[in-house]
């Protein structure tokens, strides 16, 4: 619709160039000569008119002199009245020949001036006539688009068009008001510098990231990623619900899942040791920082196995080949009761040097294949960043207000199975993204339930 009324904009002022062109500097030019050519006729009349006017001073002259001579004749009367008739006739004869000439000639000439007058104003209403339908088409085609555009804007899937629906707000992002999810928005989106280069468009404190803009507010992307998360919806899917490219879609997955996973990990999250005691199956880690932590093995998260690594188990009870394989997620108890989460691999022994053993060599055979470029790299769960909280350092004023408590690791990972995103099986280049699915989901149980909710 845009484009007929850029079109029907352009036609319109074409019309008008042709009619200004062919008709308007046409008349100009017409008149221009008519002003020229009545200039010279009068001209040329009135020089006729003195040579006339000097035939017949000199015509004077010599009646003048002929009626002398008749006063010496014999009979004078007769000779003057005679020669004075002839010239007389012929100078009127000549005059009136003359002046028919020109009467007939201006008379043409007037006549022509009025057909091409009468035709310029048969052209100069049909143009203007044209224009007046022109004019109508694009009145009417404005109408049409600003009535399809409002069409598609209430039928867009955004934000804006679920407020005041508790329901469907719920269903595709777990929050059960406008406020929370606001909230949430507002509590990611509150580092800049932790925003900048990842989240197009303002950022908080007034902040403009550099680099294209993108067409979705920060809302939009966020209800985007909480679809995906809460529905396991596919890229293409959210691509055609949100009216922009798969390239688009995916950059906002991957740069809003890296900073919602920073962010939520600032959240302290405690757990009552009894809890723990009683949790199975767990293990012992030595982290990189020094600290001792206590391994719970919550659930598997699946992924596809690439065809060279399907081979039988050896042994009497040979299993079959297997189309894929897991990788399991954790929840990371300190010394101090504070709750995080990560995921790796399966601990076959349940040790934790061969935790760090196979943790090191994933982490140098991911870095030769590139698993940066597809998501950040697996750090393992021994080389995992760990809040400062978690060394013993002291909470903030936000942390304390932040800070949450689970009360059952069981029912905690059930409500994450919530999430069904992390149901599906996924290639293996999508490692990272799950494992930050995993924890983000993790925290975000801790966030959408009571009595763990949004305080």
């Amino acid at each position: 619709m845009a484009e007929v009324h850029r079109q029907i904009q352009v036609q319109m002022e074409e019309t008008l160039k042709i009619f200004h062109s062919e008709l308007l500097c046409q008349l100009e030019h017409k008149l221009d000569l008519d002003v020229k050519y009545l200039s010279s006729a009068l001209r040329k009349y009135q020089l006729e008119i003195r040579s006339k006017a000097h035939s017949i001073a000199k015509c004077h002259s010599e009646l003048r002199k002929l009626r002398r001579k008749s006063q010496m004749s014999k009979n004078p009367q007769k000779y003057g009245d005679r020669e004075m008739q002839e010239r007389y006739e012929t100078e009127r004869w000549s005059l009136s020949t003359e002046l028919g000439s020109k009467i007939s000639e201006l008379q043409m000439q007037n006549a022509s001036l009025r057909c091409e007058r009468e035709a310029l104003e048969r052209k100069l209403r049909k143009v203007q006539e044209q224009v007046d339908c022109t004019s109508s088409t694009v009145l009417f085609l404005s109408k049409q688009v600003k009535e399809k555009e409002g069409k598609v804007k209430e039928a867009a899937f955004s934000v804006d068009n679920m407020k005041g629906s508790n329901k469907w707000l719920r269903f595709y992002t777990g929050f059960d008001s406008d406020a929370k999810f606001e909230a949430f928005l507002h509590f990611v989106t509150q580092d800049p510098d932790l925003c900048s280069g990842r989240i197009r468009g303002n950022i908080a404190r007034g902040r403009l990231d550099a680099g294209p803009h993108s067409t979705l507010s920060h809302a939009d992307q966020l209800l985007l990623v909480m679809c995906r998360l809460r529905l396991g919806l596919l890229l293409q899917d959210l691509a055609y619900r949100f009216r922009i490219s798969e390239t688009t879609v995916s950059r906002v997955w991957l740069n809003w899942t890296e900073v919602i996973q920073a962010r939520l990990m600032q959240i302290p999250v405690t757990c009552s040791p009894k809890y723990v005691q009683a949790f199975e199956p767990k293990s012992k880690l030595q982290h990189r920082g020094g600290g001792a932590l206590t391994l719970l093995d919550c659930t598997d998260l699946f992924f596809e196995a690439q065809s060279k690594e399907r081979t039988p188990t050896p042994g009497a009870w040979r299993q079959p080949y297997r189309n894929h394989y897991v990788r399991r997620g954790y929840a990371l108890v300190a010394p101090s009761g504070y709750l995080t989460f990560a995921s790796g691999t399966a601990l076959s022994d349940g040790s934790a040097a061969a935790a760090e053993d196979e943790e090191e060599e994933e982490e140098e055979e991911e870095s030769q294949e590139g698993a940066e470029a597809a998501g950040g790299g697996e750090r393992g769960l021994a080389g995992l960043k760990l809040p400062t909280f978690f060394a013993g350092g002291a909470l903030t004023e936000e942390q304390r207000g932040l800070s949450r408590q689970v009360l059952s690791v069981r029912s905690h990972v059930d409500k994450v199975l919530n999430f069904r995103f992390l149901k599906c099986i996924y290639p293996r280049t999508m490692e990272s993204q799950v494992d930050r699915a995993w924890t983000i989901c993790s925290y975000l149980a801790c966030l959408l339930h009571e009595p763990m909710g949004l305080r």
